[in-house]
């Protein structure tokens, strides 16, 4: 998983394997599993598609790098990716920028803009 955008909904799939790399296809609906990102709490899911195949989603609306984090408690399963969330289209109602306080008249003023999303993150490209 490399990650994704924020504000959208991430999805990958996993398929469980046993200690000896075989697919598990059994009945899994009674292991529990959690999604986490680093830094943040995370709301995930993860939803048995049967046969031992589990869907996972998540959205995340602060673009960073993280450890991104699959659990079982019930199963030995504890696998880590780290990803990057990038920020998503630009907002034309959102940017910061530092004001022009003092000027002169004829004479040429520099000032800043950051561009961000609708979640507030800086556009750096």
């Amino acid at each position: 998983t490399a990650g994704g955008l924020v504000g959208t909904d991430i999805s990958f799939s996993l398929q469980l394997r046993d200690s000896f790399e075989n697919f598990v296809t059994s009945n899994t609906d009674a292991f529990t599993f959690s999604v986490m990102l680093t830094q943040i709490d995370l709301p995930g899911t993860v939803t048995s598609l049967g046969n031992g195949v589990y869907g996972v989603s998540y959205s995340c609306t602060v673009s960073d790098e993280y450890s991104l984090a699959i659990l079982s408690s019930d199963f030995e399963l504890s696998v880590t990716h780290e990803i990057t969330l990038l920020p998503a289209s630009k907002d034309a109602s959102k940017f910061t920028g530092v004001g022009i306080s003092v000027g002169d008249a004829g004479s040429l003023v520099q000032f800043v803009i950051q561009t961000r999303d609708a979640y507030s993150n800086a556009i750096t490209s």
